[in-house]
């Protein structure tokens, strides 16, 4: 009758050394292998579900320029396993309509990224920009940025540019520069959705300029959860500044964290631990939280919380550091 249906078959091509199982992974030995791995997740928008890789050696670029894995419509779904190896001059600049970009574009659902550690670098994208990954949907673990992080539009943070929902991102830290042209820096994740989770993380470099809004030792806005995080960094900026969240979007907690990093604003909406929540029908919960250095700010200023809305919980916090209000509130 004229009918016919297409089935496609796809295998992939044995580019790596070992057998991509648990127990035999595929071996990341050169900036080759990384460049390969990048293609497929690129241009053949090949996920390696299931697969597993091991990361042998330090990794050094030079001169080649990096090329993000799992971009756009390609995802990582395996298992990248940096046995606690470093990456070195991961540098690259990509165009105005390229968001989400770091080592990893998108960690897919099935995804891990850790144990490694990008030693040095620029990576520039348009928004959504993180050391590790841009989107996180899987897991992200163990992991270390010291590179420099830029967005030429807003949006970017030391370790990943989104946290999805049910993704996660854990004992992770960052030492390098976060910057952008607009607004919206975070020393971990720009933004944290609903039913995402940020534990166990640190920042302690400087985040934030005078004129910036929305500035976040660990985050600038979350609907999720962070738990058990420490901001050692410096903040500056205008407005929306937190030690350890800039915004909440309600529905979400920020559970025994820290701040330790001076707060340095010249508008309202400053706290050591959450620059301000938000009328929502399931508010912020904040409980066991401390900061302990310095708040400088306008209105809407506090040790723990520059501004929280009814219904908002806050229990079991406390301040040691000063708080300075440069107007008359």
């Amino acid at each position: 009758g004229n009918y016919s249906k297409v089935i496609a078959l796809r295998a992939m091509p044995n580019v790596f050394e070992g057998q991509g199982t648990a127990d035999e992974p595929f071996l990341i030995k050169s900036k080759d292998d990384m460049l390969k791995l990048a293609k497929f997740t690129n241009t053949e928008a090949y996920p390696f579900s299931g697969r597993h890789f091991k990361v042998l050696n330090d990794i050094d670029f030079g001169s080649t320029t990096y090329e993000c894995v799992g971009v756009d419509a390609g995802s990582f779904n395996g298992d990248f396993n940096g046995n606690g190896k470093k990456f070195l001059n991961i540098n690259n600049t990509y165009t105005s309509t390229q968001s989400n970009r770091g080592l990893f574009g998108n960690v897919g659902p099935q995804g891990a990224v850790h144990d490694l550690t990008v030693a040095s670098g620029t990576i520039t994208g348009y928004r959504y920009n993180g050391g590790v990954a841009g989107s996180v949907y899987g897991k992200v673990y163990n992991c270390q940025n010291y590179a420099n992080i830029y967005s030429e539009s807003s949006a970017a943070a030391g370790i990943a540019g989104y946290v999805k929902n049910g993704g996660s991102v854990v004992n992770c830290q960052n030492h390098g520069k976060v910057d952008s042209k607009g607004n919206y820096l975070a020393g971990i994740a720009y933004y944290v959705e609903k039913g995402a989770l940020v534990e166990n993380c640190e920042n302690d470099t400087t985040i934030g300029y005078e004129k910036k809004n929305g500035v976040g030792g660990i985050a600038t806005y979350s609907y999720g959860t962070i738990r058990n995080c420490v901001n050692k960094g410096t903040l500056a900026g205008l407005s929306t500044i937190g030690g350890i969240l800039a915004n909440s979007y309600g529905g979400d907690s920020i559970l025994y964290c820290t701040n330790e990093g001076e707060i340095q604003s010249t508008g309202s909406s400053v706290g050591g631990i959450l620059g301000t929540g938000r009328k929502s029908l399931a508010p912020v919960v904040i409980t066991g939280c401390h900061n302990t250095a310095a708040v400088t700010g306008k209105g809407y200023l506090g040790g723990v919380a520059g501004r929280l809305y009814e219904g908002s919980v806050l229990t079991d916090c406390y301040n040691t550091g000063d708080v300075t209000s440069i107007s008359s509130t």
